[in-house]
């Protein structure tokens, strides 16, 4: 009996646990403990709970059992406690069985439901049911109302957004003022917010339940006051704010905006890397893009500084040369040129042999909303950026179909470009894009690390 009690008592005081594991806020003390996103810890907040339910059923079935062996589960039954126990148990199993995967893509809305009343309900439940349990309950409740204010804080915020469709593509753009998201929380490279379902006039519990998580295709004001989401036509959501798009004639839809996360507020500083190594498929490249073009503009940023720290020099040398010699400066002028070329080759050198950045998407025009970013950024696509069209190739009017390389990336190279030469080069690798992708960069990288090989991994991924 003492065990059948134990595998209550640990199932019990470890609510508090998996409850802040599946808090979204970016306050949450285990996302700043292990600098992860709530996304990233919401894989172990399942397998948590499943852990956490197997307990409870193994504690309820040894009861039970005991009681059948005894010969007074008869009795035992109409007691509260065991019927509080029982309802509990019934409160788990629900709540575990919606969270399949299957329930979950066929209707989020049950399973989203249900779990935010059952995970309330279950309180009362087993804080009645024996009394050596309530400290953990208490805890857990005080967990539950720190997280329902952070939800009131860090709460949805109704705003209009414009919708456009991509030429030649199933891809979406999604323009939002930057004025939607609170003035504290000014968005990072590499971040990601929570968008509802269109709404017309009134808010829904249907938009309500389905903020879906899309990364910020832009960098922070950069070209104008707006958040820039591009999304994929699929089935679910995106298809409905794509039909919404169509019906609107060029009129703002209405949604609900939340946010921004994401763990990239937490990245280590990726220049102070000797090679990054960015890899995205398709949409993917929306988490990737921003961090990427944001490091291109510090790079950028560190080499004017010293092409105007070393313009100045030559140009005070040249003035000291010129009063010694009385000469006509020409010579100081032909200098001041070598010394800016040699500065654009060291930024180009400096671009080449640090990042690398590595895009597979279906066809070119899938690509052209990110080309054009790079484009207005650096006049030239950056080398190191390469780009791999798998779908079937065919003529496109896209001006960036010659740079394209028509076929899948071949993994196990690009990996060993990035990791052949200076044993002691710390490298940083950023993957999003399909959960095959990602496997196959992690393994290969993984051969490396296995090697001593010092290596930052971050994989971006928003499968539930």
């Amino acid at each position: 009996m003492h065990v059948t009690k134990r595998f209550g008592i640990v199932a019990a005081s470890q609510l508090p646990l998996h409850y802040l594991l599946s808090a979204k806020p970016a306050y949450n003390p285990v996302q700043y403990l292990t600098r992860l996103s709530h996304e990233e810890l919401n894989p172990y907040h399942r397998i948590f709970g499943y852990i956490l339910m197997s307990l409870f059923v193994a504690h309820a079935t040894l009861y039970l059992n005991f009681y059948i062996q005894m010969g007074f589960l008869a009795k035992r039954i109409k007691d509260i406690d065991v019927q509080l126990g029982l309802a509990a148990l019934s409160n788990f199993l629900i709540i575990g069985t919606s969270a399949i995967s299957y329930i979950r893509h066929y209707s989020y809305r049950i399973f989203y439901t249900l779990h935010i009343i059952l995970s309330f309900a279950i309180l009362p439940i087993l804080y009645f049911h024996v009394k050596y349990l309530r400290i953990y309950i208490l805890e857990t409740a005080a967990v539950y109302v720190f997280l329902v204010l952070q939800r009131y804080i860090n709460k949805q915020h109704p705003t209009s957004a414009t919708v456009s469709n991509i030429p030649n593509t199933l891809l979406i753009r999604i323009c939002l003022p930057t004025t939607a998201l609170p003035k504290q929380k000014a968005y990072r490279p590499g971040q990601h917010v929570y968008l509802s379902r269109p709404f017309s006039n009134k808010v829904s519990s249907t938009s309500l339940s389905h903020m879906n998580p899309f990364s910020i295709a832009n960098l922070p004001l950069e070209d104008s006051p707006h958040i820039e989401l591009v999304v994929r036509e699929l089935d679910g959501s995106t298809k409905m704010i794509a039909e919404a798009a169509r019906h609107s004639e060029g009129r703002p839809l209405n949604f609900l905006l939340e946010g921004p996360y994401g763990s990239a507020a937490s990245f280590p500083d990726l220049l102070t890397y000797d090679r990054i190594l960015f890899v995205a498929g398709g949409v993917g490249a929306t988490f990737t893009m921003p961090i990427y073009r944001n490091l291109l503009r510090r790079i950028s940023d560190n080499h004017d500084s010293r092409k105007t720290s070393e313009t100045s020099r030559i140009g005070r040398e040249d003035v000291w040369a010129r009063r010694r010699k009385n000469t006509s400066g020409i010579s100081g002028k032909a200098n001041r040129e070598l010394a800016s070329q040699q500065t654009d080759g060291d930024q180009k050198s400096a671009i080449t042999s640090k990042l690398s950045f590595i895009w597979s998407v279906r066809t070119i025009e899938d690509a052209t909303w990110g080309l054009d970013t790079i484009r207005q950024q650096n006049k030239n696509i950056p080398e190191g950026f390469e780009l791999f069209v798998t779908g079937t190739q065919k003529d496109s009017q896209s001006s960036f179909a010659a740079a394209a390389v028509y076929g899948r990336p071949q993994v196990k190279s690009i990996v060993e470009k990035v990791f052949v030469g200076n044993e002691s080069q710390r490298v940083a690798i950023l993957v999003c894009g399909p959960a095959t992708l990602g496997r196959d960069v992690r393994s290969e990288v993984g051969k490396w690390v296995w090697k001593g090989r010092e290596v930052w991994w971050h994989e971006e991924q928003f499968s539930w």
